[in-house]
């Protein structure tokens, strides 16, 4: 902006001296002061959105990783060969690793035991034998990741009915 005016000052004015006066008073004005403050104020307003809530958010985080591994189970439970049964199997128990590392900051501590159990049936099924004991321990893993979803919707339906609406809007 003041690039744009300094030019058009410039090219209207013949002189140098004329050029300053203008710039000086065009930067002096209220009018750039309240661009200024008003580029701060957005600035300001971009950091303090982008930064991160303190919110306790933990928990759907977890949440969300384990609709990728329900997703991710299912495709190898879906999967016609091997390979596609053991790509997909190796994500979902990069899911549960993730899912492990997301609980300790959340307040569902309860469900370590189930997660942990459910990680030592995704490494089996990552890693299988053969076929058949891939496509088991997938749908044991998809079956219990459905049964971790749900307790999960649970935990959050009890917390909202525990919580008074000055808790939920903090």
């Amino acid at each position: 902006m003041v690039i744009l005016t300094a030019i058009i000052f410039f090219i209207a004015a013949s002189n140098y001296q004329t050029i300053l006066k203008g710039l000086i008073r065009f930067l002096y004005t209220k009018s750039y002061c309240r661009l200024k403050m008003n580029t701060i104020y957005a600035i300001i307003i971009l950091i303090l959105f982008f930064l991160p809530s303190n919110t306790n958010d933990h928990c759907a985080v977890v949440y969300n990783i384990a609709t990728y591994a329900l997703s991710h189970s299912k495709k190898a439970l879906k999967a016609n060969n091997f390979e596609h049964q053991l790509y997909y199997s190796g994500k979902t128990l990069e899911s549960y690793k993730k899912i492990t590392k997301g609980l300790s900051g959340c307040d569902c501590q309860d469900l370590n035991e189930m997660v942990e159990d459910i990680l030592y049936d995704a490494k089996k099924a990552a890693d299988p034998v053969d076929w058949d004991r891939g496509r088991y321990y997938s749908k044991k893993v998809y079956k219990s990741t459905q049964e971790l979803i749900t307790v999960l919707d649970l935990w959050a339906d009890s917390k909202l009915l525990t919580e008074s609406p000055q808790e939920i809007e903090q």
